[in-house]
């Protein structure tokens, strides 16, 4: 059996994953549509690249009640049978890599959800020290007797609208909130579409030192909270200790030194994030990780002088993430640095 890697969320308490392959990106959530012909649980639609997306409500979904929207949940476009979709989330917690064998079937886990929401899971498994709900990404585009999502979509009613107050998708929210959901839905019309022939690839976006840096994803084995840090003593000062990682001994590398990067070795309340490096996991401490996200490989770009942070050839180049620079690392060169070899006895 192989092993996929799972973007793991989550949305008022429960966390979900859902395939990497099956999301596209991941946006602030913008102010909504509604439309009479789609069910309840798609609570609206919003245009994206001049292209409407229905975004799903999991909770209305799953028959729980519906709860309030805030400024810091997010959209998960996702794709699957051709059909673009949206999922309303609260957090985005890890990329975690799940061996297939490893997910228990919901007929055989004892799932907190109803008999309606079991068709659309396909069972849990274990993501770090946490089980997470995973999503029957095809199921969950079912609607009665079978029908496609792609086809009420097709069939609705959508007009441009004014956003009335009658017909705003989270009421409750205060007025000072509702201009930002707009405005936000009024940026995503106006981005440039994307040829679907253009080559794509995923990369997770995190936090360090205040910068955005990308990752390519092939290199993530997952992220996890800092656990219990084990000091190795005499040495270096980019090796901040060991920690157990699913019964593995995990080495803690600081980066910061070669990317010219303040360093700290307090690590509290921090994540890491485990890569695989001539066949040993090593973590790399990061602050926040943001999102992870297909982009164009054209619109890499060489980074600006006055935003370099870092020596060339650690770059493969730079790209637009929400008006920020995100500087994409070449990792296997910033591994190969001498500085932050790893001595064998300690790995």
């Amino acid at each position: 059996m192989t092993n996929k890697d799972y973007l793991v969320f989550g949305l008022f308490g429960v966390r979900y994953a859902i395939n990497v392959e099956n999301v596209r990106e991941i946006l602030p959530l913008p102010e909504l549509t509604s439309t009479e012909e789609l069910p309840d649980f798609i609570v609206g639609i919003f245009n994206i690249r001049g292209v409407y997306v229905p975004v799903m409500d999991l909770n209305i979904r799953f028959k729980r009640p519906r709860m309030k929207y805030k400024l810091s949940d997010r959209v998960l476009i996702c794709e699957s049978q051709n059909t673009s979709f949206g999922i309303i989330i609260n957090e985005i917690i890890d990329v975690e890599e799940i061996e297939e064998k490893s997910i228990t079937d919901v007929s055989k886990a004892n799932l907190s959800l109803s008999g309606y929401a079991l068709k659309n899971v396909r069972g849990i498994a274990g993501a770090g020290n946490n089980l997470v709900t995973i999503i029957d990404i095809d199921n969950i585009l079912k609607l009665i007797d079978d029908v496609e999502l792609a086809e009420f979509v097709e069939a609705a009613d959508i007009k441009e609208q004014i956003f009335p107050d009658e017909r705003y998708f989270s009421l409750a929210s205060p007025p000072e909130e509702r201009i930002i959901f707009k405005e936000r839905a009024l940026s995503y019309s106006h981005l440039i579409r994307v040829s679907d022939n253009s080559e794509l690839f995923p990369l997770a976006v995190i936090g360090l030192s205040d910068e955005f840096i990308g990752i390519e994803l092939k290199f993530v084995i997952g992220f996890s909270n800092i656990s219990e840090i084990s000091s190795v003593p005499c040495c270096p000062a980019h090796i901040i200790g060991q920690m157990n990682y699913r019964g593995d001994i995990l080495t803690l590398i600081d980066i910061r030194s070669v990317l010219s990067l303040s360093r700290t070795r307090e690590t509290q309340n921090k994540k890491v994030m485990i890569i695989q490096y001539q066949k040993e996991l090593i973590g790399i401490p990061i602050d926040e990780i943001f999102d992870v996200r297909f982009f164009k490989r054209e619109e890499i770009v060489d980074p600006p002088a006055a935003v370099r942070f870092v020596s060339d050839e650690y770059l493969i180049g730079t790209i637009l993430y929400r008006d920020q620079m995100v500087s994409i690392l070449n990792l296997e060169k910033v591994m190969q640095n001498g500085e932050l070899t790893v001595n064998e006895e300690i790995a």
